[in-house]
Order: C-alpha cells, then structure tokens, then sequence
C-alpha cells in the first residue's frame, strides 16, 4: 500500500502547530472488521504500523490505552522506552516530544488536546454516547430546578455545565443565585467567581441575611465562621414545625421529587 493509498485523513488547526505530528486512520478497504476487538486490532497492526512508519514515528514507543468507556486518564511525564498500554484509561496526556499516542476508535472520532506553551499533547477516546457537547434544554419547575437525569442522562460521575446569556443597558448591582445538592462552581464573563462544595441553597431569610450582612467577596463558609452558626438559629425558628400536609403538602416530599417522604432502606443521598 503506497503513501497515496493510505486511508489517512489529517487536520487543517493541527498540522498548523510547529512539532505536532498526527493522523486520522480511515476505514481500510477489503479489511474485515467484523471479530472481536482483540482480532480487529491485530488485522489493523499493519496499516497502523506504515502509517507511523510514513511519519517517521516507526522507532517511536507506542502508547495507547485500554479504552473501557471510563473516567482515567494516563499521563506519561518520564520518557518510555517500550511500547505500553495503560490499563483502565481512556485517554492519555504525554510531554515526551519522542512518544507516539494512539487511540481506537469504531464510529467516532478520537479528541485531539494541544497545550504549545507547556509543549504537551492529549489523545482521549471520546465516548460511548460521544464527544461532549452543548445541549438546549428548558425546565417547567417553578424553581428553576434541572433534572440532570433527564437533561443529560443517568450517568455517574459526570459533570455538566449550564451556559446562558443577559444583557444589561446599564450597570447596576445584581444578585445571581445558583444552587446545587452537591459542588457547584460559578464564572461570569469568563472569571470563576464561586466554588462550593455545598451552595447555601437552605430558606430564603437565610439567604437574604448573608447577602445583607457579609463582608464584600466574603463567601458564605467564611461568613458564618465570622458571625457563628448560632446568629442563623431565629431565621429558622419557622421551620420547627411542619404544618398540617393538606397546607403545604411540599414539606412533606424531598426536594425535586413527586412522591410523598417515608422512611424506607434505600439509596443515601448527601443533604443540603
């Protein structure tokens, strides 16, 4: 198979960066693929194994990773002699200007990370259910709650971020609030401006006695290790009791959820 033949597609942003050498194996043609992946990439050793020859990467260690639709990543920061295969990863991220990165891919494209300051690249297998992308979507809650479930799927561990836009024909003072039961971090015009592991998220006297009384850029750990949990205690006085169900059935469910509260063995959740 000459150079010409070669089932090889490059792109135009990274072939544009001084040092970075790469390549996108197409589908080869008359190669059945139809074996498990151990068998795939066995037929595939050959093709692979020219191609880095055309690029001068024949000599090169080989690193890949063992792609199980995980979270890892393997950083190789020391120079690697031998070809190697990190275990359990899904991407990896080298600073050795002599190593080859590798990912398989079946039906997506892999994601391709350049750092030219640090001199670094990243090769990352993009995902069973694909790449990470912006997605519409709107919620009917009255409080602004999202369902992440629905919004993006049942995964764990997985982080997502909500993007919006406003104008202002003036500058002025506002308060933007955000909450989460569980970390939440918070930029504006591109500057992070909160992170929390827990969001005061609690009743909104609460809320407004913070914003009132904390010192400016005081966040609200630190504001009540200033002021002391105890100052906090009348503003939920109203909360001792819980009313008759047929006032305010909404105290008698957890938040986000339809059904009523019981007590029941069942899955732990962390607590706002």
């Amino acid at each position: 198979m000459s150079h010409a033949q070669l089932p090889l597609e490059h792109f135009a942003a990274l072939t544009a960066l001084p040092g970075v050498v790469h390549g996108f194996t197409l589908r080869v043609p008359g190669l059945e693929m139809s074996h498990d992946k151990a068998e795939a990439l066995a037929r595939l050793d050959g093709v692979h194994r020219k191609i880095r020859d055309e690029h001068r990467l024949g000599s090169a260690p080989f690193i890949t990773a063992q792609q199980i639709h995980g979270k890892e990543i393997a950083v190789v920061n020391v120079a690697i002699s031998a070809d190697k295969c990190f275990a359990n990863c899904d991407g990896i991220i080298a600073d050795q200007p002599d190593a080859c990165l590798g990912i398989y891919v079946a039906d997506c494209c892999a994601v391709y990370l350049v750092d030219p300051v640090r001199r670094a690249i990243g090769l990352i297998h993009s995902g069973k259910k694909g790449t990470v992308k912006w997605t519409d979507h709107v919620t009917t809650d009255r409080y602004g709650q999202v369902d992440l479930n629905k919004a993006v799927g049942k995964n764990m561990g997985a982080a997502a971020y909500a993007l919006t836009d406003f104008q202002s024909d003036k500058e002025q003072k506002v308060q933007i609030r955000v909450a989460s039961l569980c970390a939440v971090k918070f930029w504006l015009n591109g500057r992070r401006l909160a992170a929390h592991e827990v969001y005061p998220s609690g009743p909104q006297g609460e809320i407004d006695h913070y914003v009132a009384n904390r010192n400016e850029g005081e966040e609200f750990v630190a504001f009540v290790d200033r002021v002391g949990a105890k100052t906090l205690d009348p503003l939920l006085d109203e909360f001792k009791e819980v009313g008759p169900i047929h006032q305010d059935i909404q105290m008698y469910m957890d938040w986000g959820k339809e059904e009523l509260f019981e007590v029941i063995r069942g899955e732990g959740e962390c607590a706002v």
